[in-house]
C-alpha cells in the first residue's frame, strides 16, 4: 500500500493481507509466545472483571481470545475486517462447542454499525491498532463501545522495539535496527498482500483517547525477552530466554523502558458519562 492510498482503501487491503493467511493462521503463526502473552491478557482481564461480564474482541482474527475468554466465563463478541478469520473463527468456535459465540465481519473503524449496546470491556490484540494510521476515528468508536467506567485493553506495537533494534544492529542490519521509526514500514508475513503498519507510542494513543479514557497502566511486552518470532531462539537458548522474561516481568512497567518493547499493553478506564 502506498502512501497515497486512500482511507477507503486502506482497510480493503488489510483485509485483503488477513483473508490470505487465515488458513494457515493458527497452524504457523500462533507458538508457545504467543500463547505466553495471550495469558497474561487474560490474567489482566481478570483482574479488571469479574466471571459473566461482556467483552468486545474487535480484532478477533481466528477467534482465539474470543473463544479462550468465552470459556472462561465472559459473554464475548468478536469482530474482524477478514471475512475468511472470521470463518476460521467460527469453525474453531463450534469445535470448542461454542456453536453460538457471536463472531461478526466488520470495521472496528465503524464500531456503531455492529455494536447494540456497549461492553465492559473492549479489547485489541497484537497490533490490532497498528492497521490504521489516524486512531482519532477509533478512539470515539472504542468509547461508544464501553460502558462508563468499563476498559479498553489494547495490544500494540510501539515506534521502537529494543529487543529488535539490538537483534539487527548485531548483524550489522542498522537501518532494520530503527525501521519503526520511518513511514511506510510495510506488515510482513502476508506475501504479495502487505499493507503500510503504522507505530503508536503509548504517549500518542494516550492523546488520542484521553478526552473518553484514563490510563490505568502500561506494560511493555517482550522487551528483551522472546518476541512471537524468536521460536528458534527459545529452543537453542531456552534458559536464556527465561532470564529475559524474567528481566521483562521485573522493569517492563517501569517509564521508558514499557515503550520499548516488541510490543505494550495498555489499560484505559471509560471515564463516567
Amino acid at each position: 500500500m502506498s502512501n497515497e492510498q486512500t482511507d477507503i482503501d486502506a482497510p480493503l487491503s488489510v483485509a485483503a493481507a488477513f483473508d490470505s493467511i487465515a488458513d494457515r493462521f493458527d497452524a504457523e503463526l500462533e507458538n508457545d509466545i504467543t500463547r505466553s502473552i495471550r495469558e497474561r491478557m487474560y490474567g489482566t482481564i481478570a483482574d479488571l472483571l469479574p466471571l459473566g461480564a461482556s467483552i468486545l474482541d474487535m480484532n478477533c482474527g481466528t477467534g482465539i481470545d474470543a473463544i479462550a475468554l468465552s470459556l472462561r466465563g465472559y459473554k464475548v463478541t468478536g469482530i474482524d475486517i477478514s471475512s475468511r478469520m472470521i470463518l476460521r473463527a467460527r469453525q474453531n468456535a463450534s469445535r470448542a462447542g461454542l456453536q453460538h459465540l457471536r463472531l461478526l465481519t466488520g470495521s472496528f473503524e465503524r464500531l456503531s454499525n455492529l455494536v447494540d449496546s456497549p461492553y465492559d470491556l473492549v479489547l485489541s490484540n497484537f497490533g490490532g491498532l497498528n492497521c490504521v494510521e489516524d486512531l482519532s476515528s477509533v478512539s470515539s468508536e472504542v468509547a461508544r463501545a464501553v460502558v462508563p467506567e468499563g476498559y479498553f485493553v489494547a495490544v500494540v506495537m510501539p515506534p521502537f522495539s529494543l529487543r529488535e533494534g539490538i537483534s539487527y544492529a548485531l548483524r550489522g542490519k542498522w537501518k532494520d535496527a530503527v525501521r519503526r521509526l520511518g513511514s511506510g514500514a510495510k506488515a510482513t508475513g502476508f506475501t504479495d498482500r502487505a499493507f503500510t503498519v503504522h507505530y503508536h507510542a503509548p504517549h500518542s494513543l494516550v492523546r488520542v483517547f484521553r478526552p473518553w479514557f484514563e490510563v490505568r497502566r502500561t506494560t511493555g511486552i517482550s522487551v528483551l525477552g522472546p518476541t512471537p518470532q524468536s521460536t528458534s531462539f527459545v529452543r537453542r537458548h531456552p534458559r536464556l530466554a527465561h532470564r529475559l522474561e524474567n528481566f521483562d516481568s521485573l522493569v517492563g512497567s517501569l517509564p521508558v523502558i514499557r515503550s520499548m518493547g516488541d510490543h505494550y499493553m495498555i489499560v484505559l478506564r471509560r471515564r463516567p458519562s
